[in-house]
């Protein structure tokens, strides 16, 4: 299987660009665009929607692909996601790890591990311009969900369930880490 860099590379290529013309369409440096190319580092999801957006592809399309061809793209039976080699995204101003639990990014649903820091907080503005639900299982710690609604406080074992659109704040307030899974579930439409 591809990279996630080696995709964005391939189709930069197909569409004759140089690194230079992505570069000053996405306002990043070449030295930038270069190291995501050669999968030194790992865009954030931010960067990452720039990239696509330049390139005129969806970012689901670069991390579906990640260089795989009609050949190679064979159903496997069992994929063991080994926790050292996880697609890991930090978006920016916050020190939340996301940690992708599935072989590859799909579009339609996500199912990630994130890792609260000790005594830190993640807000997040809600996002109105899609429908669905994010579900979370505290697996270690305590967390606070704090939101318009109300103050929650989470245990190991808890879980929540809350709408995209909901503007939200993680709080942990203790001197451990807490760790949760979290499944995004898009609004299904109905005929």
């Amino acid at each position: 299987m591809g990279t996630l860099g080696k995709a964005i590379r391939e189709e930069r290529r197909k569409q004759n660009l140089k690194i230079k013309d992505l570069a000053e369409r996405i306002g990043f440096s070449l030295s930038y665009v270069s190291q995501v190319e050669r999968d030194l580092i790992v865009p954030s999801l931010s960067a990452l929607r720039q990239i696509a957006g330049a390139l005129d592809i969806s970012p689901g399309a670069l991390l579906d692909g990640n260089g795989a061809s009609a050949e190679t793209d064979k159903v496997q039976q069992v994929e063991i996601i080994r926790h050292n080699e996880r697609l890991v995204l930090i978006y920016p101003g916050s020190t939340v790890k996301n940690e992708l639990l599935l072989p590859e990014y799909n579009p339609r649903f996500s199912i990630t591990w994130l890792t609260f820091p000790a005594n830190s907080t993640n807000a997040a503005i809600g996002d109105r311009s899609h429908r669905g639900k994010h579900h979370v299982v505290i697996i270690s710690g305590q967390l606070k969900f704090a939101c318009e609604l109300g103050e929650y406080n989470l245990v190991r074992g808890d879980a929540i369930v809350y709408n995209y659109a909901l503007d939200h704040k993680w709080i942990n307030d203790k001197d451990v880490v807490a760790d949760v899974i979290q499944y995004t579930q898009p609004e299904t439409k109905r005929g």
